[in-house]
């Protein structure tokens, strides 16, 4: 990795890419580091700095519609990186805090995205999902205290989170797909769980879904942990979702399929 640490091989795994509004490349590995090159992956800055502090292992970066660069962290919560005139970032830790009901369910953040109205949504592998209502906010809504339907039973565990253009947000967990309307009030939240119907070819290939992906024609693919790739078909609020199953039989290597 060009200007990483190179005493330890996790200084070259990997966890998290971004490609921001200016062109610049996001690089985060797993030895917490977090370089930001140019177009041409030229070294532009490196974290951890003073300023920065310590951040910890990033599994998720966003950057909002604001141009602020969002971290999410495995145990170390989430950061957010707002930029300052001079080109530099301040930083802002938030971390579940046991005393704040208002606050992460937990530190585990494996997602990060930002609905068609500028509300950040973060995916918590253990926690659901939390929201802040808008860019600058340190309350976040959870199922803790206004998102009172939220399915946690079903929906604990999320890998990912993508806001379709048609403004619905989908969850990938790994109970199966959640669906929800993230312009509704929190108390007013319908939270819909898509799973794997024993039987039927035409339902999810297996619930624990790892990768959603929508294209530039509105088509929506997951990927899955044994179910190889869903490519939904057919969704309407009420009715039960229809799917297109690629799997081994079709030709993949694997039904494990990660992105």
């Amino acid at each position: 990795m060009p200007g990483g640490r190179s005493d330890n091989r996790a200084s070259s795994e990997v966890r998290a890419l971004l490609n921001d509004s200016n062109g610049n490349i996001w690089v985060a590995t797993k030895r917490s580091d977090l370089m930001m090159y140019d177009s041409g992956m030229h070294l532009l800055r490196a974290y951890p700095d003073p300023r920065s502090g310590y951040i910890g292992m990033i599994y998720a970066m966003k950057e909002d519609s604001q141009g602020n660069i969002w971290l999410g962290t495995k145990g170390d919560g989430v950061i957010r990186m707002k930029p300052e005139a001079d080109g530099s970032y301040s930083f802002r830790k938030f971390r579940h805090d046991p005393s704040d009901r208002f606050s992460l369910t937990n530190d585990q953040i494996y997602s990060i995205e930002e609905d068609n109205d500028g509300r950040i949504w973060f995916g918590l592998y253990g926690g659901g999902v939390c929201m802040l209502e808008h860019s600058d906010s340190d309350r976040f809504i959870t199922p803790i205290n206004r998102m009172t339907g939220y399915p946690m039973s079903q929906a604990e565990k999320v890998r990912y989170l993508l806001c379709g253009h048609d403004g619905m947000m989908f969850a990938a967990t790994i109970e199966g797909l959640l669906v929800f309307d993230p312009a509704q009030r929190p108390e007013d939240m319908t939270f819909s769980v898509v799973q794997k119907i024993p039987g039927d070819r035409n339902s999810l290939g297996n619930n624990d879904i790892i990768h959603i992906l929508e294209t530039t024609d509105g088509s929506m693919w997951f990927s899955t942990f044994g179910g190889g790739i869903n490519l939904l078909k057919d969704y309407q609020n009420g009715k039960e979702p229809r799917f297109e199953v690629f799997s081994t039989t079709e030709g993949l290597s694997s039904n494990i399929v990660f992105a």
